[in-house]
């Protein structure tokens, strides 16, 4: 059964920051799809795929090495919903004294629940005044 939460888009990110930031890995691999993957875009346009395995993987390991949790700090920018897929851009900063990464994540719904199918992650770009 599932839990209000998995029933609206947005709140499926702001469980995944949430969870995530404490290395919750039983929770990520609930709001995961089975296919999930991150793009990372690098400041030199290089592009590197992270598997969901990997990615599990390097949070449990986290998880296991008690590193401090993450920042759960995001700004959304902006929510795109249709009947069976949504997206969502948002601002988030991981740690303190580090830049914040642009996060694109791309969400299927799988019945009456929403799981995260992919992400991007690019450098923030801040505005020229």
């Amino acid at each position: 059964m599932s839990e209000e939460w998995q029933k609206d888009s947005r709140s499926v990110v702001e469980r995944l920051i949430e969870r995530g930031s404490v290395y919750d890995v039983d929770s990520m691999e609930m709001i995961y799809d089975d296919d999930q993957y991150i793009l990372f875009v690098e400041a030199d346009g290089s592009v590197r795929r992270a598997a969901r395995a990997e990615t599990i993987a390097k949070f449990r390991s986290w998880s296991v090495e008690r590193v401090p949790p993450l920042l759960t700090e995001a700004e959304f920018l902006h929510v795109e919903v249709t009947a069976e897929n949504a997206v969502v851009l948002l601002r988030r900063r991981m740690k303190a004294g580090e830049p914040s990464n642009l996060y694109e994540l791309r969400l299927r719904k799988r019945g009456d629940i929403w799981k995260v199918s992919g992400e991007t992650v690019l450098p923030w770009v801040a505005k020229e005044d």
